[in-house]
């Protein structure tokens, strides 16, 4: 028994050890005790601990009333934590900056205002819960201009009874996931501009909701807020703009005698810059898809095919004629406010297979063609 309880008393006081040597360790943001400060991140001499802090760190901003934090090199910690029992001031992420932080949940906000700001070429990435404006007495605020938010696992706005603002002027905003009612509470806001928030599969029901409550706006109106679910990326697209537009692009392949057996055909945009696989569902050589395309785009594309076994590498790109094509040999077609249903038209030709048709008359659109086939 005396040589259990001995063992125990070791074993339990290695692990008070261990778990002190490894435990995190707190830091705060206080550039008024650096009569020199230049206000950057890497300075030691800004931090209480006179260390910059790298890896296992707490990092608290509580001091107010002093010089923003630059932050313009790669850092990873274990937290962030701003606004904890006081005012925060700002953390600016620069181009060039990035921070990282642990799986654990950070704050911009915990219970008192605090202020980030992610300027152009900068990133910010959250390993587990970004939460802005948490408690009560908090007043979070994260502004994008230009850079870059990621968050691995729930954002919360208000969560728990704080205010809480992002402000995605440009660049993006990256969230795994939304919650339906706690993301963003009463009196807090998601207001997008220029920018783009992506979530992480399909979501837009939520979004539509938050929309309707006032919560999220773009270019501070609810009635700009484009939200839908791109399929073909897996994830929620939200930011200020109309409604896409649904264009079906039809190719005839009537005179296609060397298509791959069950290969594939694509309509490309730009110098592929996107592509989508088209189908023949009845088999009578034409193939078809809708894309949704943003309205106002001056769209160019063309047709490809798939002819040998290696998709990536057995294909041909058809070469469109000069009397339906622009100065780069794309064809072009302007994409308005109305669902456009092209006609089928001849793969490498400017009208269909058999018995031509004139496809410059289009609703809602207009596209480059010629009644003479080539």
């Amino acid at each position: 028994m005396k040589k259990f309880i001995k063992s125990f008393a070791i074993v339990f006081c290695f692990l008070i050890t261990s778990s002190l040597a490894f435990a995190t360790t707190t830091t705060v943001w206080n550039p008024a005790a650096n009569p020199a400060t230049t206000g950057l991140w890497s300075e030691a001499e800004n931090w209480t601990g006179g260390v910059v802090p790298e890896g296992d760190f707490k990092v608290v901003f509580n001091v107010p009333d002093v010089h923003e934090c630059i932050l313009d090199e790669a850092h990873s910690i274990t937290q962030l934590v701003m606004g904890d029992n006081n005012a925060g001031d700002t953390l600016r992420v620069v181009n060039g900056g990035s921070l990282t932080t642990g799986a654990v949940w950070s704050a911009v906000g915990y219970n008192a205002p605090a202020i980030m700001v992610v300027d152009s070429g900068g990133t910010v990435t959250f390993g587990q819960h970004m939460w802005i404006g948490f408690l009560d007495g908090s007043d979070g605020v994260v502004v994008l201009n230009g850079g870059t938010v990621n968050v691995s696992e729930m954002t919360g706005l208000g969560w728990n009874g704080g205010k809480g603002t992002v402000y995605v002027k440009s660049g993006e905003l990256n969230l795994a996931n939304i919650h339906p009612e706690q993301s963003i509470g009463d009196g807090c806001l998601i207001d997008i501009a220029d920018g783009v928030m992506n979530i992480s599969g399909d979501h837009v029901s939520k979004i539509d909701n938050y929309v309707a409550a006032g919560k999220i706006t773009a270019s501070g109106a609810t009635g700009n807020v484009l939200a839908y679910f791109d399929a073909d990326a897996g994830k929620t697209i939200v930011k200020d703009g109309l409604p896409p537009t649904n264009v079906t692009f039809q190719v005839d392949l009537s005179q296609i005698t060397d298509l791959y057996e069950d290969g594939s055909v694509w309509v490309a945009f730009g110098a592929w810059d996107s592509w989508y696989d088209m189908t023949d569902e009845d088999g009578d050589n034409i193939y078809t898809v809708t894309v949704p395309v943003e309205q106002g785009t001056e769209l160019r594309y063309f047709f490809s095919y798939q002819n040998g076994p290696d998709p990536w590498s057995n294909y041909d790109e058809e070469s469109v004629p000069a009397e339906c094509s622009d100065d780069e040999g794309y064809r072009l077609l302007l994409v308005e406010d109305v669902e456009i249903v092209l006609p089928p038209v001849l793969y490498g030709g400017c009208g269909e297979a058999s018995g031509l048709v004139d496809i410059t008359d289009l609703e809602g659109g207009y596209i480059k063609s010629s009644n003479e086939d080539s």
